[in-house]
């Protein structure tokens, strides 16, 4: 449990300095942050098209500090 939330809080505060920086979504997504973590905590395939469930997290976290939440 104790890695997994490292890598949450890491996440999290590289994706707000992003924000800070100005970065949008895409530009989150493509700089891969979880990529570190992906041999620990992987992601897994999701169906075609729709992404890798490491983006749904990076999503998320983006959209809820963009947002304030």
């Amino acid at each position: 449990m104790i890695p997994y939330r490292d890598m949450i809080l890491d996440i999290q505060a590289k994706v707000r300095r992003m924000i800070g920086e100005g970065k949008s979504a895409q530009q989150v997504l493509a700089a891969k942050l979880t990529a570190p973590y992906d041999a620990k905590v992987p992601g897994g395939l999701l169906p075609a098209g729709a992404g890798t469930s490491d983006d749904r997290f990076v999503g998320m976290v983006y959209s809820q500090l963009k947002s304030g939440r």
